[in-house]
C-alpha cells in the first residue's frame, strides 16, 4: 500500500508540473490586443481543462483499487513488451531458428535495469482519458480523444498501454465475462503494417503471461489478439486455413500465407528452413480450429501463440483485441457473425474501447463510407450493450481541422492532447529544440505544367543531383534512390512507365545542360 501511494505522488507530481508549465506559458506570452487576449484564453482553458482531467484520473487510481492494479498490470505488462523487444533487437528483423536454445524470462533485476520510461505525454494521455473509459456516465465519455503528436514520438505505446488497462479492468471486474472483443482497433489498408501488428502482439504475449500467473482474479480465458484483414492476406475459413497448411513443405521453401512470419514473443520462424534440425510447423490446422505455435520447444508460447489470423476461428472465439482494417467492416450487413465483435456473443461485454489510427487518413470519400459503417458500429455495440457507448481515442501526426473531421466520422466532439500553447513549438508536453538537426520541407509548385510533366522532371532532377552536388558517401547514399508514393495503383503503373522512358529522356537533357554550364 505504501509503494502504491507514492506512485500516486509521482503522478502528481507530473499533474503539478503541468499546472506549473501552464502558467508559465500565460506568463511568458502576454496578449497584445484584444483578439490575442480572447485566443489566448480560448487555448489556455483547453490546456487547463486537461490538467483537470489528468488530476480526475490520478484521483480515480487512489479511490478504485481494481483501476489501480489494472493500471499496475498494464504498466507490468508493457515493461515485459520492451523486455523481448529489446532480447529479439540484434536479430535486426530476421527469424530466429527454431533450433536455438532460449534464456528464460528476465529476473526482476534485469527489468529494472531496463532503460524503459514513460513520456509525459504519454503517461499524462492515458491519465487524462482513463476516468472517461472506466466511467460510463462520465462528461467526457463522448468526448474522441485525440492523441496528435509528431512521427515517431510514442502514439502508439500510449494508446497500447491505455488498451492493456481496459483488457485487464474488465478482467478484474468480470473475470471470464469481461473476456471476449475488449478493444478494437482500426487501420486503413495501407497503413496497416506489419510492424504495428507485431508491436501488439508481442504486448498481447506479455498479457497472456501475467493472465497465466493470475488465472484466480484475470479468468481462465485467454487474452488474444486477432488480425481481421482480407483474404488475400490470410484464409477467411477453416477449411481453406487446413488446406493451405497441408500443402506446406519447407523443402520448398514456401511463401507463409497466414500474414504472421515469426513468433512475436522470441521471432522464431515459424516455417522453418530446410537446414534447421526442427521442423515443426507453427500451424496446425483443422476444420474446427486454426492455431498458431511458436516451433521453438524453449519459447513460453511453443504450445499457442495468443494470435488469431483465420475470420472463421475468430468468430467462434472473439480476440481480446481486434485488429482490423476499416475495409472489412463493409461486410456488416450481409455476414451477421461480425456482431460477434461487437457485443453479439452473450458470453462476453461489448467491446468498450474503440482505437482509430491515423485519422487523417480518413478523409474524401473513404471518410464518408466510414463515418456511415461508424454510425452503425456505434449503434450496434450500444444496443447490444444495454445503452453503453464505447469511449473512442485516435491519434495523428498530421491533420487540419480535427473537430469537422472527428465530428463527421464520429458524430461526437472532439479533443486534441497535448493542447497547443500560446507559442510555436511549446505545448508543455512537446516542445522544439533548436540545437538539433530538424527536416527541410520543399514543395514545388509548377502551374504551368501537368502533374505528370512535374513528376518527370522533379525526379529527373533529383537522380541528376547526386553526379553534380558535392555529397560525401553516406548522404549520396540516402539521395541515391527516389521515394516517390502514390494513392492508386493506375498511378504507380503510370510512374513506372515513366521510370522506363521519359524519366530517362529527361536526364539526358538535364545532363546536356548541366555540361553546357
Amino acid at each position: 500500500a505504501h509503494s502504491d501511494q507514492n506512485n500516486i505522488s509521482f503522478l502528481n507530481v507530473l499533474a503539478d508540473q503541468y499546472a506549473a508549465g501552464i502558467e508559465q506559458i500565460r506568463i511568458d506570452n502576454p496578449p497584445r490586443n484584444p483578439v490575442e487576449a480572447d485566443s489566448a484564453q480560448r487555448i489556455l482553458s483547453k490546456m487547463n481543462a486537461s490538467e483537470t482531467r489528468i488530476r480526475r484520473g490520478i484521483s480515480l487510481l487512489q479511490s478504485d483499487p481494481i483501476a489501480f492494479e489494472a493500471f499496475r498490470m498494464a504498466n507490468e505488462a508493457m515493461l515485459h513488451q520492451r523486455w523481448a523487444t529489446s532480447r529479439n533487437a540484434s536479430l535486426n528483423g530476421k527469424s530466429r531458428s527454431p533450433d536455438e536454445v532460449l534464456r528464460g524470462f528476465a529476473s526482476d533485476a534485469e527489468l529494472k535495469a531496463l532503460a524503459f520510461y514513460w513520456r509525459p505525454f504519454q503517461i499524462a494521455f492515458v491519465l487524462m482519458a482513463i476516468e472517461s473509459l472506466v466511467n460510463n456516465e462520465s462528461e467526457d465519455r463522448d468526448i474522441v480523444d485525440l492523441i496528435w503528436f509528431p512521427t515517431g514520438g510514442g502514439k502508439t505505446e500510449a494508446y497500447l498501454l491505455l488498451a492493456a488497462f481496459e483488457i485487464f479492468r474488465r478482467r478484474l471486474t468480470l473475470k471470464n465475462k469481461g473476456a471476449g472483443t475488449a478493444v478494437i482497433s482500426r487501420y486503413t489498408l495501407r497503413l496497416l503494417t506489419s510492424q504495428q501488428f507485431e508491436r501488439t502482439s508481442i504486448l498481447v504475449c506479455a498479457m497472456e503471461r501475467i493472465r497465466i500467473k493470475h488465472t484466480e482474479q484475470l479468468g481462465s480465458e485467454k487474452i488474444t489478439i486477432g488480425l481481421w484483414v482480407g483474404q488475400d492476406n490470410t484464409p477467411n475459413t477453416l477449411i481453406n486455413a487446413r488446406e493451405k497448411v497441408e500443402i506446406l513443405d519447407p523443402a520448398e521453401r514456401p511463401i507463409n500465407p497466414f500474414a504472421i512470419q515469426r513468433c512475436p514473443w522470441c521471432q522464431t520462424r515459424l516455417i522453418p528452413k530446410p537446414s534447421d534440425k526442427n521442423l515443426q510447423m507453427g500451424f496446425i490446422a483443422s476444420n474446427q480450429e486454426f492455431k498458431i505455435l511458436c516451433p521453438n520447444q524453449t519459447c513460453e508460447f511453443h504450445n499457442e501463440i495468443p494470435v488469431q489470423v483465420v475470420d472463421e476461428a475468430m468468430y467462434l472465439q472473439p480476440p481480446s483485441i481486434l485488429l482490423a482494417v476499416v475495409d472489412k467492416f463493409a461486410q456488416l450487413p450481409r455476414n451477421p457473425e461480425i456482431r460477434k465483435f461487437l457485443g453479439g456473443d452473450p458470453r462476453y461485454l461489448a467491446p468498450t474501447l474503440l482505437i482509430q489510427d491515423e485519422l487523417h487518413m480518413l478523409g474524401s470519400a473513404l471518410g464518408t463510407v466510414f463515418g456511415v459503417y461508424e454510425a452503425a458500429i456505434n449503434s450496434i455495440i450500444e444496443i447490444l450493450s444495454g445503452g453503453i457507448r464505447p469511449k473512442i481515442i485516435a491519434s495523428t501526426a498530421t491533420i487540419r481541422d480535427s473537430n469537422r473531421q472527428i465530428r463527421n466520422l464520429f458524430g461526437r466532439d472532439g479533443e486534441v492532447f497535448p493542447p497547443p500553447g500560446l507559442e510555436h513549438g511549446n505545448s508543455f508536453f512537446g516542445k522544439v529544440n533548436p540545437n538539433t538537426r530538424g527536416r527541410l520541407y520543399i514543395g514545388v509548385l509548377s502551374p504551368n505544367h501537368t502533374p505528370s510533366t512535374s513528376l518527370i522532371r522533379v525526379a529527373a532532377l533529383l537522380a541528376q543531383a547526386t553526379k553534380h552536388c558535392s555529397l560525401t558517401t553516406d548522404e549520396l547514399d540516402a539521395y541515391w534512390t527516389n521515394i516517390i508514393y502514390h494513392n492508386s495503383l493506375r498511378l504507380l503503373g503510370r510512374t513506372r512507365n515513366f521510370a522506363v522512358d521519359d524519366i530517362p529522356d529527361w536526364l539526358k537533357i538535364v545532363s546536356m545542360n548541366s555540361k553546357s554550364a
